[in-house]
């Protein structure tokens, strides 16, 4: 199976709070890349344009290339994937995270963005 690529967008606003999204279509898909040199070329691109912050936005965005295996940890459904240790919910069975209120996703939100930032591709495998 060949790769696939995606561009992981972090947008950074006052508060602080940071929002996780990728590079997509108008109508709404996922942009896929077949390399990483593509998809850091699209982040060349998407950086050399005018940007314009959105309301409480406090920067450009962070453009991130990730791989098909990061995306799928993102997407999965698996809440055992997190660490509920610091989450400040205890509303769920027997004092645990109820994963569903906003400390729980706040949780969720920042251990993504981690995730991601942590998996970036930094250059593509042929040219390592």
């Amino acid at each position: 199976m060949d790769s696939v690529y995606y561009v992981a967008i972090i947008r950074s606003y006052f508060g602080p709070k940071e929002v996780l999204s990728f590079a997509s279509y108008w109508h709404g898909g996922r942009i896929e890349f077949g390399s990483a040199a593509d998809a850091r070329a699209w982040i060349g691109v998407a950086e050399s344009e005018r940007y314009e912050l959105a309301h409480n936005e406090a920067s450009r965005p962070d453009y991130i290339v990730v791989d098909q295996d990061t995306v799928a940890w993102i997407d999965s459904d698996d809440c055992d994937k997190f660490d509920w240790d610091d989450c400040e919910c205890h509303d769920g069975e027997g004092g645990e995270a109820c994963g569903m209120c906003d400390e729980c996703y706040e949780l969720m939100l920042s251990q993504g963005i981690k995730y991601v930032r942590e998996h970036a591709i930094m250059q593509d495998t042929a040219e390592a």
